[in-house]
């Protein structure tokens, strides 16, 4: 399995969207984190430190300027948070916490750590937002086995949302 350090653009939107979720305006999870409009830059480097810390695990080889992702890191060990020209889009949100997760879960205390948290409860809350039908588990198109997945991954918005977010989509640029 491969990872790579996801663009500091890709937490923003996940904090975004989180945000936007977030009942009352905030989101607690993990170990008594809380999400909040004042917490987005403290949030977001907590997630993009544990998805750099999973590419080091994987490539401990590597020094951290060498990990495969973004060219310049500079984003990376000082993340602040960018507004994205992207709308919330359940799927699309879906797609970008899998997308995060996949690049995260090299580090055997993923299951343990605040940012498997993170993903989980926003997981939780884009699902609540999604059609009745999109919301059980049926058969993967993709293996040939019993293997059941949410039904959205099935879905043609799902193969099309992008499976990572560049700095392509700040707003202002």
């Amino acid at each position: 399995m491969s990872a790579w350090i996801v663009f500091p653009d890709h937490i923003s939107y996940l904090v975004a969207c989180a945000l936007d979720l977030a009942p009352d305006g905030f989101l607690t999870f993990g170990d008594g984190k809380v999400l909040t409009p004042h917490s987005k830059d403290e949030i977001g480097q907590l997630l993009m430190n544990e998805n750099a810390r999973s590419v080091g695990y994987r490539y401990e080889r590597d020094t951290f300027e060498e990990l495969p992702g973004p060219v310049d890191k500079s984003g990376i060990l000082d993340y602040h948070h960018s507004e994205l020209d992207l709308p919330f889009d359940p799927i699309v949100l879906l797609k970008q916490l899998d997308c995060y997760a996949y690049q995260t879960c090299e580090c055997p205390d993923w299951p343990q750590i605040d940012a498997y948290d993170f993903c989980e409860v926003v997981r939780g809350l884009a699902e609540a937002t999604l059609p009745p039908s999109l919301r059980h588990y049926e058969h993967s198109r993709w293996s040939s086995s019993s293997h059941h997945v949410p039904a959205y991954r099935n879905s043609e918005a799902y193969d099309d949302a992008p499976w990572g977010i560049g700095p392509e989509l700040r707003r202002g640029q």
